[in-house]
């Protein structure tokens, strides 16, 4: 139809981590990969049922779509486990990503294996989810 489509990509270590569109504005809110299908997950967990999951944790950040997706349109409470401060200062800068603690969940940076070998608790310093 002529019109021109951008897409902002996220990548690291010559990997494609992350991407949205930026034009035409109308696309904004579409998947830009199939793969990213996982997006939609939270969906089949039927969010809005009766004792249905409401938080989930999120192992490694991307871009962020993910639990952006995951806490804007299913209500739920997602913390996420980020390796790389650079990532997630780039997922928020570019991608939208709020990195603030709140209701909506938190974002910590460290190892994702730490974090569940550790089950949460605080190790060195750092801040570690807690399970509830």
């Amino acid at each position: 139809n002529g019109e021109t489509v951008s897409v902002l990509f996220l990548g690291c270590n010559a990997t494609s981590i992350g991407a949205r569109f930026v034009q035409p504005a109308h696309a904004r809110a579409q998947l830009v990969y199939t793969a990213m299908i996982v997006q939609a997950a939270a969906a089949f967990l039927r969010p809005s049922a009766e004792g249905a999951p409401r938080r989930a944790l999120c192992l490694g950040l991307g871009a962020g779509a993910v639990p952006t997706t995951w806490r804007s349109r299913h209500g739920m409470s997602v913390d996420v486990v980020e390796r790389s401060p650079a990532v997630v200062l780039l997922a928020s800068r570019f991608f939208g990503y709020d990195a603030s603690h709140g209701a909506h969940g938190r974002t910590v940076i460290g190892d994702a294996f730490d974090v569940l070998r550790t089950g949460g608790e605080e190790k060195g310093g750092e801040e570690r989810i807690r399970g509830e």
